[in-house]
């Protein structure tokens, strides 16, 4: 048997054995830390259930980070706020579409436009802090809020936070009003479905459409647990949406237009295992087989000769690059032009 083929087989044999061994004893101390500085407060079942969810991801950090240094891979995994949950807890793109009747418009390419060869528009004032969506689905409000307010940077050259709560709360109330009433009545019966089920981007933008405009986050501000119910001030409205466009699927160079000619775009992506514990570098892992999270493309560059995008989440500063990711640009990685939208605001 070769050398190389001996370490390698030893080092599988190692990695396979820290894997099995339980976390105990002193990771009772590691786990109690873990709550202490994310405040995670459980009953002793569901203490049980999420120490379980901890462990197996903590295993997983451990083993990434381990063969990313053998292959020299740039993107490290990290305990972060969201450790010990499942990836589907915190993602929230419902397929359904609410909006009967679309406003939407079909994106028109740009002649003879000179595209920088790197863009973050962080740096332009176009992008509000990151936030955390906490317990809620409710990646696809905040992917809506954030090329909202792009949109009102570029109208007004000022920057607001704008008010996810408000779609959570009056999007679902909005269009059941529009349903056959039986389907309504059960609908209705369901308290914040923008938060339990999720949504979409573009539903969003038809409903503030729809209602007349949008309030800001300090005017409505964001809880993520509790009572749902629309409390929609029309008065205090900053913005209103006369459309939305829709960028053709799968085309990266569009996207890359948009972004340079148009503002931050809400874009999704399919999320597999593992990318809510993503800590820096370029993510070139493995991707879900459909869309299942709303983020939000904030630029474009490269690092190292690999070109990325530059991606707003919703789950924290503690998540990845200071609430980012560099997600890998350049073979539609994790479908992440698939479902380009921005809106068009009223004047």
């Amino acid at each position: 048997m070769s050398g190389w083929l001996k370490v390698s087989l030893l080092i599988l044999l190692v990695v396979g054995y820290v894997s099995s061994v339980p976390l105990t004893r002193s990771s009772d101390a590691m786990w109690e830390a873990f709550k202490d500085k994310y405040g995670k407060h459980y009953e002793t079942e569901e203490d049980a259930r999420r120490r379980d969810i901890w462990e197996a991801n903590v295993r997983l950090i451990n083993e990434h980070n381990y063969y990313a240094d053998l292959k020299n891979d740039s993107v490290r995994m990290g305990v972060n706020a969201h450790t010990d949950k499942l990836l589907e807890e915190i993602t929230g793109l419902d397929s359904v579409k609410l909006s009967a009747n679309s406003t939407k418009l079909t994106y028109q390419r740009q002649v003879n436009v000179q595209l920088p060869e790197e863009l973050d528009l962080r740096m332009t004032g176009h992008v509000t802090p990151v936030r955390s969506q906490g317990h809620c689905k409710s990646c696809w409000a905040f992917s809506a809020i954030g090329a909202l307010e792009g949109q009102l940077k570029v109208k007004t050259g000022s920057i607001v936070p704008l008010s996810p709560e408000q779609l959570l709360d009056c999007v679902y109330e909005s269009y059941c009003h529009h349903l056959p009433s039986g389907i309504r009545g059960s609908m209705l019966l369901a308290d914040g479905l923008g938060c339990e089920r999720g949504g979409l981007p573009s539903t969003a933008f038809n409903y503030i459409h729809r209602a007349g405009g949008l309030e800001k986050d300090s005017d409505y501000p964001y809880h993520d647990i509790g009572d749902h119910t629309c409390h929609f001030d029309k008065s205090k409205s900053v913005l209103k949406v006369k459309d939305y466009v829709e960028l053709p699927e799968g085309d990266e160079e569009v996207l890359k237009e948009a972004l340079a000619t148009v503002g931050p775009i809400s874009v999704a992506i399919a999320a597999n295992h593992g990318i809510h514990l993503y800590k820096s570098g370029v993510y070139r892992g493995s991707c879900n087989h459909r869309l299942n999270h709303a983020v939000l493309a904030v630029g474009y560059g490269e690092q190292d000769g690999v070109p990325y995008w530059l991606i707003k989440n919703s789950w924290g500063e503690q998540w990845g690059e200071e609430g980012y990711m560099r997600l890998y640009r350049g073979d539609n990685h994790c479908l992440v032009a698939d479902l380009g939208t921005y809106p068009l605001l009223e004047d």
